[in-house]
């Protein structure tokens, strides 16, 4: 009985890190995006950008820290406004 209480503690603690390790990768950072032109929402929204507020030419957005890459990569300008919102 006591073996399977010690399985059970280190199944549960290798869990744990495994999925705490998972959220520091996908920590969301608030950014300013700039929109450019109509397609620049359309392109923000299909990878994922989360909007708070939108104005006339930007919108501040919550998005992944690890998937700034892919705003660059369609064209799309950002600031990151807050690290941690």
């Amino acid at each position: 009985m006591h073996y399977r209480r010690i399985v059970f503690v280190l199944i549960l603690s290798i869990a744990t890190a495994i999925l705490s390790s998972g959220q520091a990768d996908a920590e969301p950072v608030l950014i300013k995006l700039t929109l450019e032109k109509p397609s620049d929402w359309s392109n923000a929204i299909s990878l994922g950008v989360v909007a708070f507020q939108r104005y006339d030419n930007f919108v501040l957005a919550e998005f992944e820290r690890t998937k700034l890459r892919e705003l660059e990569r369609v064209g799309l300008e950002y600031q990151i406004i807050e690290e941690d919102p």
